[in-house]
């Protein structure tokens, strides 16, 4: 996770994220720093559900979440969240991740326990950091040499367990 807060640090995406959110830069970090492991853990179920009964186990996670992500704009959805565009593919993006509202809710309570943040701003922040995630993934996993080991490492997806799990049930 920490390598993916320097991404978002190094290219301007936590101040695009306090921008829009209007919290200040340490508050935005910590949000994000919240929010972050259940995002990632959203896409990892999203990614191992979507390819379940393929084969070439090793790349499998980042494949398939770039093929979701792709549905929804790819990495432009990353340069949305760096304007001011909408975030309704932000929003689309979390509903193919995690369902319905419940569980976003559940999402947001179980990250607004860990700062202080209100729990309404952390939903409304939700679908630019799933958008950032998923854009830059999808970036890396197109442009780069070994960008599928990349990917995985980049945002966990190769690492045993969910922090998802505690909150969601399987």
């Amino acid at each position: 996770m920490q390598k993916f807060m320097d991404t978002l640090r190094r290219t301007g995406g936590l101040e695009a994220l306090a921008r829009r959110s209007g919290l200040s830069t340490p508050a935005t970090r910590q949000s994000v720093e919240a929010l972050l492991p259940f995002v990632l853990g959203g896409f990892k179920r999203l990614s191992l559900a979507a390819g379940k009964g393929d084969s070439g186990q090793a790349d499998l996670e980042g494949r398939k979440l770039c093929e979701v992500v792709e549905s929804h704009g790819g990495a432009e959805m990353a340069a949305a969240v760096m304007g001011e565009a909408s975030l309704a593919e932000g929003e689309a993006l979390l509903a193919e991740t995690f369902g319905g509202e419940e569980a976003l809710n559940a999402v947001c309570s179980a990250a607004a326990g860990k700062v202080d943040v209100p729990h309404q701003t952390l939903r409304a922040m939700l679908p630019a950091v799933a958008m950032l995630t998923g854009g830059y993934a999808y970036a890396i996993y197109y442009e780069q040499p070994e960008g599928e080991e990349t990917v995985n490492a980049l945002l966990g997806l190769d690492v045993a367990g969910n922090p998802l799990d505690s909150v969601l049930p399987a």
